[in-house]
């Protein structure tokens, strides 16, 4: 603030300067008037809050939010289990439905979440048995609000077309036994079909292709091993020994008038009979 005693005064419409002896000078800017809002979507009224500058948001920020529901099934089928002659086949897969709503920014027109599709499926054919592994994958995808970069490397949603992508590997594990044994190698294809990725303006207009990028298809070869894979395994442990049969019960037996055991089963022998009584002999005479 300067000090009352000013020597010049000059004053316009929305600012005003004053010069003071001590040769200092202060910009007032006009206080805000009642038709100002803090609503953002209108620029030409809007009055940021005390402390904020006014301008542009150029960068991701939160809004109020959104809403997302949706639903997956998946199976495995392994046809070993339903033909004997097929062991070692299946099949896995699943579908998915995913619905979302945002709003991207304030006042703006309601959106799918970026990246997602509203159905999804995939499948996979594989075989594995004998050490021999093989599958073959597609995956298919809706089309979506795809998040790319735009001009000075700035992120611009677009619209991008519906893919199917096909993927394969093989591979094997040398069993045990063999002197290879605990190594597994593979062979991996990514993109089979060299799949475009294409987004459009949104017109509805399939000409109007703003991205055409195929990113090739993808060859990976792997190995592993497993140390201590090719030892033999441990003999198996000796069967537990059976505990000894308790002896059997003593049979039951008697005792005989003569005093003789025998067993309860058997009879005792018939008692032998008296000896006949001595014979009566003369008298002797002198």
């Amino acid at each position: 603030m300067c000090r009352p005693s000013c020597s010049t005064n000059i004053s316009t419409r929305s600012w005003s300067i004053r010069t003071c002896s001590e040769r200092r000078s202060t910009i007032t800017f006009p206080v805000p008037t009642g038709f100002q809002t803090t609503d953002p979507s209108n620029l030409t009224t809007y009055l940021p809050p005390e402390g904020i500058t006014n301008g542009l948001l150029t960068r991701p920020y939160n809004v109020k939010g959104g809403k997302m529901y949706g639903i997956e099934v998946g199976a495995t089928v392994p046809f070993g289990e339903l033909i004997s002659a097929l062991d070692g086949f299946g099949v896995t897969g699943g579908v998915s439905y995913t619905k979302s709503r945002i709003h991207p920014y304030i006042g703006g027109p309601v959106s799918d979440l970026p990246g997602y599709s509203r159905f999804v499926a995939n499948g996979t054919l594989f075989f594995e048995k004998w050490g021999f592994s093989a599958r073959g994958s597609v995956r298919h995808r809706s089309s979506f609000v795809g998040e790319v970069s735009g001009f000075g490397a700035n992120r611009t949603l677009r619209h991008a077309r519906p893919e199917t992508i096909v993927d394969g590997q093989v591979g094997y594990e040398f069993q045990p036994g063999s002197m290879l044994a605990g190594l597994s190698v593979s062979l991996q294809g990514l993109n089979l079909t060299n799949e475009p990725f294409v987004t459009e303006d949104g017109s509805g207009n399939s000409l109007r292709v703003i991205d055409y990028q195929r990113y090739g298809r993808r060859w990976m070869i792997s190995a592993s091993y497993k140390f201590g894979a090719g030892a033999p395994p441990p003999p198996p442990p000796p069967p537990p020994v059976a505990a000894p049969l308790p002896p059997p019960e003593a049979p039951a037996t008697q005792t005989c008038s003569n005093g003789a055991v025998i067993l309860a089963t058997d009879a005792c022998p018939a008692a032998p009979l008296p000896p006949p009584p001595p014979a009566n002999s003369g008298e002797r005479g002198f």
